[in-house]
């Protein structure tokens, strides 16, 4: 509910090559789980909004945060 304090984690689900997924994990009194989600995020060209590779500066700066489950 809004209003309602809580903590989040946030971890990079998934890196690929042109795209990254975030999860969201938001916990409250207890540690106890609230909601989960999570957003696809793509790299595209700004003219063409083709599909191009995650820049290498976001990659690594992404790797850190990675889930431990992901690929």
């Amino acid at each position: 509910r809004f209003g309602t304090r809580c903590d989040v984690h946030i971890e990079a689900a998934r890196l690929g090559t042109s795209s990254f997924t975030l999860a969201y994990t938001l916990r409250g009194d207890g540690d106890r789980v609230l909601t989960t989600g999570q957003t696809v995020h793509c790299c595209v060209e700004r003219a063409t909004f083709a599909s191009r590779a995650l820049p290498e500066r976001l990659s690594a700066a992404l790797k850190p945060y990675q889930a431990a489950t992901s690929p």
